[in-house]
């Protein structure tokens, strides 16, 4: 055993041990602080998996079927092996990611989990037998479905017009694909749903914002084919920052939900789509982080490395805080509930 692996083991013990006791700590502060050690949580996550099955049935066959692709697809299909450049490289990209057999299995699997949320929305919000009481769901409402499906928009174009950004490995091809353009009616359905609360003055000056960003800051990965232009590159950061946007504005109306006890929405599915919204961004944060490495040739204008990492890890943080602020008001009217009793 050599002392690279060594070395990746005892860091990822470290990291494991380090996530055990922060989730040991976390747990015990919420029991102490909402009051519910006196609840069965057993019986609760009985009730949150019954009523979320369809979620729960949906999570677990995007992941089967990721697992399924990652063992018998073959990582090497597209590869030119007339070129042995091109070889050398996608094997050590194999070696360094001999698990997921090459980086881009991460944005992969978020475009699957991130399909999967648009799908529960939308059957959640049209299908009364899945939720009689509400049609709607508060923080995916007004500009943040609107700038969610402009973003779905612009990356369904950029798989359609050129391959230069498309995924490879064993997940990639046509997969991820497939999951962009789906994306893009089922938000469009949802947004038909909340077109009423749409803040004219909030989505426009994000969309504008997002063109003025991206016209400036930009890769240059179409942009150095032969005959090609810098539009590709420029859409592909307009996705970003789109998302970026988009996430905020789900975050104000998250705060705005919770706050609101008219519009709050505390069924099991709405809880499903505030943890999978993190939990797919999370590989996005990662996989810029450590996989896309910044080189000044692949710099069509301005600082497109910066503006990816701090706008992927700054989207994350936007989700994580939504979440936060969707499990306090959960908490704090399950102590209600409590002190009324």
């Amino acid at each position: 055993m050599d002392a690279l692996t060594v070395s990746t083991m005892s860091g990822t013990l470290q990291t494991v041990g380090v996530g055990v006791a922060v989730t040991a700590f976390v747990s015990h502060e919420l029991l102490h602080r909402f009051g519910l050690r006196d609840v069965n949580l057993k019986d609760c996550a009985a009730r949150i998996l019954c009523r979320s099955w369809p979620e729960s049935l949906g999570l677990f066959c995007v992941l089967s079927f990721a697992l399924l692709l990652r063992m018998f697809m073959n990582p090497d299909r597209g590869l030119n092996v007339a070129d042995a450049s091109e070889v050398m490289v996608w094997d050590t990209i194999k070696k360094e990611w001999p698990i997921l057999q090459g980086a881009d299995t991460l944005l992969s699997v978020q475009s699957m989990l991130r399909m999967l949320v648009w799908m529960a929305v939308v059957l959640r919000t049209t299908l009364p037998s899945w939720q009689p009481s509400s049609w709607e769901f508060q923080p995916l409402s007004g500009s943040t479905v609107v700038l969610s499906l402009a973003s779905a928009t612009a990356r369904a174009s950029l798989a359609q017009q050129t391959i230069v950004y498309s995924l490879d490995g064993p997940l990639g091809g046509y997969v991820p694909i497939f999951c962009e353009v789906l994306s893009v009616p089922l938000l469009a359905a949802i947004s038909l749903k909340a077109a009423s609360k749409l803040s004219v003055s909030y989505t426009g000056g994000s969309l504008a914002i997002a063109a003025w960003f991206a016209s400036r800051n930009y890769l240059n990965l179409s942009g150095s084919e032969v005959g090609g232009d810098f539009q590709h590159d420029k859409l592909f950061i307009l996705a970003h920052c789109l998302e970026l946007l988009a996430s905020l504005s789900f975050l104000a109306n998250t705060i705005r939900s919770s706050c609101d006890s008219h519009e709050r929405r505390r069924s099991a599915w709405t809880g499903f789509v505030h943890l999978l919204l993190p939990t797919q961004q999370a590989l996005s944060a990662y996989y810029f982080l450590t996989a896309f490495d910044p080189h000044p040739n692949l710099v069509g204008s301005g600082r497109p490395f910066c503006l990816l990492c701090i706008g992927n890890l700054l989207q994350l943080a936007v989700f994580l805080c939504a979440f936060a602020f969707y499990l306090a008001d959960l908490l704090g009217a399950r102590t209600d509930e409590l002190e009324t009793n």
